[in-house]
């Protein structure tokens, strides 16, 4: 009995120092670090080569030429530097003090243009339990590209990454982007979904007079189809004074992120905007939806008259491809108040208005004016009014042309074109451009008049 005690004795001894030997062999020497990356790549299906490894991965490690690839995808990294403490292994923690990463370059071959997925991954099991932190994580210079569009670009993204039970922190957070430097704080559930958001952005390039915005953000688990759901503050500040803040009721489905109860306040501007919006994501690319209401919004100094608006105002579609609808009222107590309704559609050298309904100077006008912006600036304009009464309005004003009409005949208010010459007295600026052209108008039926403007 005691010889069957001592040969288990030493068996068991035996099988301790070579287990303790293989951990002490892939951790604490640089032939086991080797023999590790070398062994891995044969049990996945990503490949993986890098050029020189120095280093134990228990400890300081570099490995330098790194390239992976995978159906569909290639990864390559200049280098890459690691530090982990082996003292916490003992405790079931990976710690590392710190993680360098430099030039990182991502490539995606896609068969055909798929739209943006922001569906969270569910961690389960023993990476839902891991304890990881990185005290000290910094990656220079990373590009993603899919197929041959242009890279998203990450200058530099630095700062302290914490993974406990299925939840990623990142406390202090600072990232340099080609618009701007961003810094703060973010918290992402991958177990139980959230996300929590406390960063700030600076533009490189002043953003409407302010210098930088403040995002905040607290979302929790949504109804479907959003998997996050909460409400969002974006800030727009000059210094630590307040000009504007933006808030809403923020949820984010896999291919949309949707804006509900939007509310709009600028500091010193009288008026309010409402509405919502929705960010949908397709294989062509991002579409816009807004629903807007304005309520008394002073747009006064931008459009240089007495402007009060109130109103609806619906856009959709993309930058270079859009249309919407409008009903919008003047409430200026002076000759400029009117009210416009109608349609539009664009895209990134030009837009189209039809005007179904116009009321101005108790009379009323429609018609179609277009504006291009492409290769040449033009304006061209077809409208045709009804009892407009010129006599309610100034005859003297620097920047408006008065009439003189009187009375309240038919009133055709007749045609812009800036494609024919004219002579010096018809030239006109617009938004810093100068055109020139003819306008023709008539009083009534038979009176033609015609204006140069």
């Amino acid at each position: 009995m005691k010889r069957w005690l001592f040969t288990g004795f030493l068996l068991l001894g035996l099988l301790l120092a070579l287990l303790s030997w293989a951990v002490y062999f892939l951790f604490w020497t640089p032939g086991g670090a080797q023999w590790l990356l070398g062994k891995v790549p044969q049990y996945s299906s990503v490949k993986f080569r890098a050029e020189k490894v120095t280093g134990r991965l228990a400890g300081d490690l570099l490995l330098e030429d790194v390239q992976a690839w995978w159906d569909g995808g290639r990864l390559e990294i200049q280098s890459l530097q690691t530090s982990l403490n082996p003292l916490h292994l003992l405790q079931g923690k990976f710690l590392f003090e710190k993680i360098i990463v430099k030039q990182i370059s991502l490539e995606e071959k896609q068969a055909k243009p798929e739209p943006l997925d922001l569906t969270l991954p569910r961690v389960t099991g023993f990476l839902g339990r891991m304890d990881l932190e990185i005290r000290s994580l910094l990656l220079e210079d990373t590009r993603y590209r899919i197929n041959d569009d242009p890279p998203w670009v990450i200058h530099r993204l630095s700062g302290r990454l914490a993974w406990n039970q299925g939840t990623l922190a990142v406390n202090p957070l600072e990232l340099e982007l080609v618009p701007g430097r961003l810094k703060g704080a973010l918290g992402l559930g991958l177990a139980v979904p959230s996300l929590g958001l406390d960063v700030l952005f600076y533009p490189d390039t002043p953003l409407l007079g302010t210098d930088h915005l403040h995002l905040q953000a607290l979302l929790k688990e949504g109804r479907s189809p959003n998997q996050l759901a909460g409400p969002l503050t974006v800030t727009r500040r000059s210094g630590s004074a307040d000009r504007m803040v933006f808030r809403s009721d923020l949820g984010i489905a896999p291919h949309q992120i949707t804006l509900r109860n939007i509310s709009f306040l600028e500091k010193g501007r009288k008026g309010t905007v409402g509405g919502q919006g929705n960010l949908l994501f397709e294989a062509a690319g991002p579409k816009f939806l807004a629903d807007l209401k304005l309520t008394d919004l002073e747009l006064t100094p931008e459009s240089k008259i007495p402007a009060s608006l109130t109103g609806d105002l619906h856009w959709e579609g993309t930058p270079s491809r859009y249309d919407g609808r409008f009903d919008l009222k003047n409430n200026a107590l002076t000759w400029q108040a009117f009210r416009l309704a109608g349609s539009f559609q664009g895209n990134d050298s030009g837009v189209e208005v039809a005007l179904d309904q116009g009321d101005w100077l108790q009379g009323a006008f429609n018609g179609r004016v277009g504006l291009t912006w492409g290769k040449a600036f033009a304006l061209r304009a077809d409208l045709a009014g009804r009892q407009i009464r010129p006599e309610g309005a100034p005859c003297r004003m620097a920047g408006h042309h008065q009439s003189g009409f009187e009375g309240g005949p038919p009133l055709v208010l007749g045609r812009l074109d800036p494609g024919k010459s004219g002579p010096p007295s018809a030239r006109k600026s617009i938004a810093g451009k100068t055109i020139k052209g003819r306008s023709a108008g008539r009083l009534g039926r038979r009176s033609p008049l015609h204006k140069k403007s």
